[in-house]
């Protein structure tokens, strides 16, 4: 299991468009529908992609998906939890959580 070192939740309105890069920072985003992450060397389970699927982000800027698994995270209180579900994607600059998702996923 290869967690985050210390994740950094930044809760946002408008988490896409936070200027702010720290790649240990998970953002929380109200408008985002899945999670997302650009780090590959967190995922458990990691399973490859390469048919081609797009995320898209704002307007029409898409982003192509690689993979997907789970991410688990430290919080700042020393427990590990689990993020099912995230999408690998390289080409992002952070890490998103979608609240949506977590509101009805249970985090082990």
């Amino acid at each position: 299991m290869m967690a985050s070192k210390n994740i950094r939740l930044i809760i946002s309105d408008d988490a896409l468009f936070v200027e702010t890069y720290d790649s240990n920072a998970w953002f929380v985003g109200f408008g985002v529908s899945i999670h997302l992450s650009c780090s590959k060397h967190w995922f458990e389970n990691f399973h490859e992609t390469n048919n081609g699927a797009n995320i898209y982000l704002w307007g029409d800027l898409s982003q192509q998906i690689k993979g997907f698994g789970n991410v688990f995270v430290t919080l700042l209180n020393g427990c590990i939890k689990q993020i099912h579900n995230v999408m690998y994607v390289p080409s992002i600059k952070k890490n998103l959580i979608s609240v949506s998702i977590i509101t009805y996923q249970d985090m082990k």
